[in-house]
């Protein structure tokens, strides 16, 4: 989505197939009182019907949340927004109510009443009618006023915090990736597993050719909980990176095989015992698949690759891995029976607070703390003081271009060699162990 015209008006959005002044006029959902109020005219040359462009900004503002808010509840595509928020594009609350009441009633938009509303804004989303449409520019004619279109830059303002020699040297770099013209059509008919992934592709393509305007920041950002860095390109489709561009040339990534579970060695004590275990455990990569290796024992046999890593993912991001499926259950057991410290180790870190390490948790609905996210948090900071600090930062001395995608790095093809040396010596300074790469 292209939010500013070449004269940098904002521009407001529908689903490709919804046109609500036709939706209005034909529809039995709503009052009569409704009808009259959404169609009434500006007494002006442009005949604007001005409370239909009300409903339009809500609908924007749906579709732009898609792009900013990363985590959709429950995959459901729902936004969040405050009535605070909404009030200053839209205007009275009585407004707001009228009009997702009667987007609601005409089945354009979803309210979202599941998530306490002392903690959670309202969330909202579109119909699946329009999910998998595309967001075009509204063709009706409409006017936003000057402390309007304040508030929705404002509100719309990307997060682009680089504020160390890395970050700068790492902003810079992705500001030069360039995406090949095929990408389009692949995007186009390209299978997705779910409703609206084609606006979602879209959305992301749109904001990496947003890198060509200087004028405009991306969204670059390292967590202070998870201290991973998070770009745009981070969420293009990992099957549409080939299309990413440097200067004209196509660029290979360098990867970590089972990145999470081998950064699991670090759990490991310094006691014999421990170091007995962890030898056994880094012989699971021995043959390069770690995966294949567990499918090796008889209880993970039955489960294919897939979905051994699916349910590895799920199972140790979960509270009780033994909830998330047989194959989660079946690779736990093995754990428990084959790598019992590690286990322990494991269940020590979903299970113990340690608010000096992990003084900042999410919570749930009643307030309690998420202790067992402490686990993934962990990996993923070991993650990040790998790729970035390590790898990247001996990258950048040098001056080799690059840019991460979490526990991978992209580069030139003439360059892997070097950041395959550079991430190896970074994880054997933090684990101990050569980890097993690939590239493509």
């Amino acid at each position: 989505m292209v939010l500013y015209n070449k004269e940098g008006k904002l521009q407001l959005h529908r689903p490709a197939s919804l046109d609500l002044l036709s939706l209005i006029r034909n529809s039995r959902k709503i009052s009569k009182e409704d009808k009259l109020w959404f169609l009434k005219q500006k007494k002006t040359k442009s005949d604007e019907h001005y409370n239909l462009t009300k409903a339009y900004t809500l609908i924007s503002r749906i579709l732009w949340g898609e792009i900013t808010q990363r985590h959709f509840h429950e995959d459901l595509r729902y936004v969040n927004l405050s009535r605070d928020s909404l009030s200053s594009v839209i205007g009275q609350h009585s407004d707001i109510t009228r009009i997702i009441n009667a987007l609601t009633s005409l089945k354009v938009i979803e309210v979202n009443t599941t998530y306490s509303p002392e903690r959670f804004s309202q969330s909202y989303r579109l119909c699946d009618i329009y999910q998998k449409d595309k967001a075009v520019v509204i063709d009706e004619p409409y006017s936003i006023s000057p402390a309007k279109q304040a508030h929705f830059a404002q509100q719309r303002q990307r997060h682009c915090v680089a504020d160390t020699p890395l970050l700068k040297w790492l902003l810079a770099n992705i500001k030069q990736l360039t995406l090949d013209d095929g990408i389009d059509d692949y995007a186009t008919n390209r299978r997705y597993s779910k409703s609206g992934g084609l606006r979602y592709a879209t959305n992301v393509i749109d904001s990496i050719r947003g890198f060509a305007d200087a004028s405009v920041e991306p969204h670059f950002t390292r967590g202070e909980r998870v201290t991973r860095l998070f770009h745009d390109v981070c969420n293009l489709h990992k099957d549409m990176r080939p299309f990413l561009r440097y200067k004209g040339r196509r660029l290979v990534e360098v990867d970590m095989v089972a990145s999470q579970p081998f950064l699991m060695m670090a759990l490991y004590g310094t006691e014999e015992s421990d170091t007995e275990e962890r030898e056994r455990y880094f012989l699971m990569w021995k043959d390069g698949d770690f995966y294949e290796a567990l499918r090796a024992y008889d209880d993970c046999a039955a489960f294919t690759r897939q979905e051994i890593k699916t349910a590895m993912i799920s199972m140790f991001n979960a509270r009780n891995p033994n909830t998330q499926g047989n194959a989660a259950k079946a690779i736990w057991s093995r754990y428990k029976q084959s790598f019992p410290r590690l286990a322990k180790a494991i269940m020590d870190l979903k299970t113990i607070r340690d608010p000096e390490t992990y003084p900042d948790l999410e919570r749930y609905d009643n307030g309690k703390e998420k202790t067992h996210s402490q686990f993934a948090i962990c990996l993923q900071n070991l993650e990040a003081r790998i790729m970035l600090d390590g790898a990247c930062e001996a990258l950048r001395k040098q001056e080799i271009f690059c840019y991460t995608i979490h526990d991978a790095i992209g580069c030139q093809s003439s360059q892997v060699s070097t950041v395959r040396r550079a991430i190896k010596d970074a994880t054997v300074a933090h684990v101990g162990y050569e980890p097993v790469l690939s590239w493509s």
